[in-house]
C-alpha cells in the first residue's frame, strides 16, 4: 500500500469512531424509578411549605445555667418527667462547703445578737448592788465626820483646815456613789439598742447569704421547667435527646443543648409560607402532611394559630447560616396521627395547604367579586411600634426604617392571614389619622389640648409644602410585599379645620377657619395624585367633621349647619375632582373608635347630609350601622344609585367580637335596599384611630376572620 494512502484512511478510521460514539451517545437511556416516591399534592390550587415536627409544647432546650462538672443525670432518653422533677445535677461539694459556712456564719451573728438582748446578766448585778451599798456607807461615814467636823469647828475647837479636809471626804464618797449607781443604771438597762441595731443587721446579712447560697445550691440541680410554653400546667414532657453525661464539663456559654424535652401528647408541625405565597393562604382551608420518605401516607393537619410577625427565612434546622433575602410567614399545625404510623419530633414534613387562586389584574373593590372585605383603615399598634413612631426607641433613621418596614410586613400579613381583599398598612407609620397633614406640611406646633390633656397638633404658620409623597411612600412599600388592592387614608380638609385650627393661636397665620382648610386642600389634592401614580386601588377620605351634622344638637350650634356642611363637601370635591385612574371613598365617620374610648356619641340618622352625601364627587362612601343611633338602612334608597356603599357591618367595640350570623344579618338587611354588588364589607371605623389606643390585635384578627367568612357565605347564596 502506498504511503501517501496511509493518512487519509487513518483519519476516515477516526471520523467514523467518532461518529459512532456522538450516535451512541445520544440514544435514549431507559430511566430508573426513583428510590422514593416524591410527594404529591391533592390540591389544584396549593401552596407547599416544609416544617420540622415539634412537640406540643415546643422542643424545650435545656442547658446548665453555671459551667461545672456533672455529678449525676437522673433521666434517660425516652423517659417521662413532669415540671420541676430534677434532670441533672452538677458537683456540689464547693457551693455545700459555702451552704455550711453560711450557716455557721448565721448562727455565730444570731448567738451574738441573742447575747446583747439578754443583758444584763444576773450574775453581773450583786457585784454592782454590794458596789453601790458600801458606796452608800461611805457617804454615810464621812457625812457624820463632816457634822461633827462643823460642831467643833463652831466651838472654836476645830480648825478651818480640818472643817475642808471632811467636806472634800464627804464630796469623794458622793461622787463615788453617783458613779456606782449610774453604772448599776446602765448594767440593769441591757445593751443599747444601737449595738442590737448593728448586731440584727448582721444577722440579716448573715441569713441573705445563706440564702443566696442555697439558691446557688439548688440552681445546681436542673429541673424540668414548671410549665412548658404553649402548654398548659398539667403538661407532662417526654425526654427527647440526652447529651450529657456524669463526670463531663459542661459551660453556661455553651449553645447546644444538653437534654430536649417535649409535650409529645400532641404534635406539631411549624411551616414558613414564603411572602409571595402570604396573599393566597387561608388558614380556614384544608392542609396536609407527608413526611419525608413516604409519599403515601397523608396526615391532615389542625390549623392552630399564626405567627403575624413576617422574618427573614432561615434553614429548615433553624440555625442562622442560610440566610437570605425572602421573608415568611410562621404557620403552626397540630398533625392527626390517629390510624396512620407515628410521627417522629424532628422529623421533616412536606406540608401541602389548598390556596386561593393567584390574583390576576382585577378592577378594585366590588368589581372584582362580589362583598369583597377590607378594613376602613387604621389596625391596632404594638408597644414596640409606638415606641418606634414616639422616638422611645433609640434607632438610627436606617434602623427605624428596617423595624418598621418589618412592623408593617407583620400587620400585611394579619390581614392576608384573615383573607381581607383590600389592605392597609394600619396606618402605622403615623402618630394619628389627622395629624399626617403635619408631615406633609410646616406650620404646624405639637401642643397639649388643654379641655382633655391630650396631644394636640395646632396651625401657627402659613402652610408650606414639607415632604411630598409621604403617604404615597407608604403605598409603594405595600406594593412591594402584598399583590392585593391597597387602600390609602387621608383625612378631610373640613376635618383639619375643626381639629387643628384655633381661635388664640391660630388667628395670627390664619385669620379664619375656612381660610386655613382652604389652604390643606392644595396639601392634600398633590398627596392624592402621588397616591394615584403608584397606583393605589382606593383612596378613602376620613371625615367624621360631616357626620357632626346628623345631630340636631350639634346643628344648633351653627349660625348655618347647611352652608357649613355644604363647605365641608365642597372642599373635599376640591381634593379629588378631576382625579382619574383611582376610584375615590369617604369614611362617614361616627366616631367609633372614640366611642370605644368613652368619647361623647353623636347620634342620629344619615337623613339631615343626605343631600351633601349626593353633592360628593367619589364612588364609594364608608358608612357605620353596628351601632342603633346610626339610624336605619332605608336611607341608602336616598343615595345616589352609582354609589357603592362600604357597609360597617363589624363592631370596633372592644371585648365585642361579633359572629358571623350577626354579620350576615346585617348585609342582609341592607340588602332590603341595595343591590348585592352595590355592597363592601367592612368594620364601622378604624381599629385604633390614635397611636394611644389599647386595643387587641388577636381579637382584631378574630372580628376581621369573622367578616371574611361572613362575605364567603353571603357569596354562596348570592353570588
Amino acid at each position: 500500500m502506498s504511503k501517501s494512502l496511509i493518512l487519509p484512511m487513518l483519519s476516515g478510521a477516526m471520523l467514523l469512531f467518532a461518529a459512532h460514539h456522538v450516535i451512541s451517545r445520544e440514544q435514549p437511556v431507559e430511566q430508573g424509578s426513583p428510590p422514593l416516591q416524591p410527594a404529591e399534592s391533592p390540591f389544584s390550587e396549593q401552596i407547599a411549605a416544609a416544617g420540622l415536627v415539634e412537640a406540643r409544647s415546643e422542643n424545650i432546650r435545656i442547658g446548665t445555667p453555671l459551667s461545672g462538672i456533672v455529678e449525676q443525670v437522673y433521666v434517660t432518653v425516652g423517659e417521662t418527667v413532669r415540671p420541676g422533677e430534677p434532670l441533672f445535677r452538677l458537683d456540689t461539694r464547693q457551693i455545700a462547703a459555702d451552704v455550711a459556712a453560711a450557716e455557721a456564719k448565721l448562727k455565730s451573728a444570731e448567738a451574738e445578737l441573742s447575747r446583747l438582748e439578754a443583758m444584763p446578766r444576773p450574775e453581773d448585778l450583786p457585784p454592782v448592788e454590794a458596789q453601790r451599798r458600801e458606796a452608800e456607807a461611805a457617804v454615810g461615814e464621812r457625812a457624820d465626820a463632816f457634822r461633827r467636823a462643823q460642831l467643833l469647828f463652831e466651838r472654836a475647837v476645830a480648825t478651818d483646815e480640818e472643817l475642808t479636809i471632811r467636806r472634800a471626804k464627804l464630796e469623794v464618797a458622793q461622787a463615788q456613789l453617783e458613779r456606782i449607781i449610774a453604772e448599776e443604771r446602765r448594767l440593769r438597762a441591757g445593751t443599747w439598742s444601737a449595738d442590737k441595731a448593728v448586731s440584727a443587721a448582721h444577722v440579716a446579712g448573715a441569713r441573705a447569704e445563706l440564702e443566696q447560697a442555697r439558691v446557688q445550691l439548688q440552681r445546681h440541680t436542673i429541673a424540668a421547667p414548671a410549665v412548658g410554653p404553649g402548654s398548659s400546667a398539667d403538661c407532662e414532657f417526654v425526654v427527647l435527646q440526652v447529651d450529657v453525661h456524669p463526670g463531663e464539663s459542661v459551660s453556661e456559654r455553651s449553645m447546644q443543648p444538653l437534654i430536649v424535652l417535649g409535650d409529645v401528647r400532641a404534635k406539631y408541625v411549624r411551616i414558613d409560607i414564603d411572602e409571595h405565597d402570604i396573599p393566597r393562604y387561608r388558614a380556614e382551608l384544608t392542609a396536609i402532611g407527608l413526611v419525608r420518605g413516604d409519599g403515601e401516607v397523608r396526615y391532615p393537619l389542625k390549623f392552630i394559630r399564626i405567627e403575624p410577625y413576617v422574618v427573614p427565612k432561615q434553614s429548615l434546622t433553624g440555625e442562622n447560616t442560610e440566610r437570605v433575602d425572602t421573608r415568611v410567614l410562621r404557620v403552626l399545625y397540630q398533625i392527626d396521627e390517629n390510624g396512620r404510623p407515628p410521627v417522629y419530633i424532628g422529623q421533616q414534613m412536606e406540608v401541602f395547604m389548598e390556596s386561593v387562586a393567584r390574583r390576576r389584574d382585577e378592577e378594585p373593590m366590588s368589581a372584582a367579586r362580589l362583598f369583597p372585605t377590607s378594613v376602613v383603615g387604621s389596625l391596632p399598634r404594638p408597644e414596640y411600634v409606638k415606641d418606634l413612631i414616639f422616638g422611645r426607641a433609640a434607632a438610627s433613621t436606617e434602623e427605624y426604617r428596617r423595624l418598621m418596614e418589618s412592623a408593617v410586613r407583620s400587620v400585611v400579613a394579619l390581614q392576608e392571614a384573615a383573607g381581607l381583599d383590600v389592605l392597609t398598612d394600619g396606618e402605622w407609620w403615623r402618630r394619628s389619622y389627622i395629624g399626617v397633614i403635619a408631615e406633609l406640611a410646616h406650620g404646624f406646633e405639637l401642643s397639649t389640648n388643654p379641655a382633655d390633656g391630650r396631644p394636640w397638633t395646632i396651625v401657627v404658620d402659613r402652610l408650606a409644602a414639607k415632604q411630598p409623597g409621604f403617604i404615597a411612600r407608604e403605598v409603594r412599600f405595600l406594593k412591594q410585599i402584598t399583590a392585593a388592592d391597597i387602600k390609602a387614608t387621608l383625612p378631610a380638609p373640613a376635618l383639619l379645620g375643626e381639629r387643628m385650627w384655633d381661635a388664640e393661636r391660630s388667628r395670627a397665620a390664619y385669620p379664619t377657619r375656612d381660610a386655613f382648610v382652604r389652604d390643606c386642600v392644595p396639601i392634600l389634592r398633590r398627596e392624592v395624585e402621588l397616591l394615584r401614580d403608584e397606583g393605589v386601588a382606593v383612596v378613602q377620605i376620613d371625615d367624621p367633621h360631616l357626620c357632626l351634622f346628623v345631630d340636631d344638637t350639634v346643628r344648633a350650634q351653627h349660625d348655618d349647619a347647611e352652608r357649613a356642611s355644604d363647605f365641608a363637601v365642597d372642599m373635599t370635591n376640591e381634593v379629588v375632582s378631576g382625579i382619574e385612574g383611582v376610584k375615590f371613598a369617604v369614611h362617614l365617620c361616627r366616631r367609633a373608635g372614640a366611642r370605644a374610648r368613652g368619647d361623647a356619641a353623636h347620634r342620629g340618622g344619615y337623613e339631615p347630609i343626605i343631600r351633601q352625601l349626593n353633592r360628593l364627587s367619589v364612588q364609594h362612601l364608608t358608612m357605620e350601622f353596628t351601632n342603633p343611633g346610626a339610624g336605619d338602612m332605608s336611607v341608602f334608597r336616598q343615595l345616589r344609585e352609582e354609589f357603592e356603599i362600604g357597609l360597617g357591618c363589624v363592631s370596633c367595640q372592644p371585648g365585642e367580637i361579633d359572629s358571623v350570623e350577626d354579620i350576615v344579618s346585617r348585609v342582609e338587611r341592607a340588602l332590603e335596599h341595595l343591590a348585592p354588588e352595590r355592597i363592601t364589607l367592612n368594620p364601622d371605623c378604624g381599629f385604633a384611630p390614635g397611636s394611644a389606643a389599647v386595643v387587641s390585635i388577636d381579637e382584631v384578627y378574630g372580628k376581621l376572620k369573622n367578616e371574611v367568612e361572613a362575605a364567603r357565605r353571603l357569596r354562596e347564596k348570592y353570588g
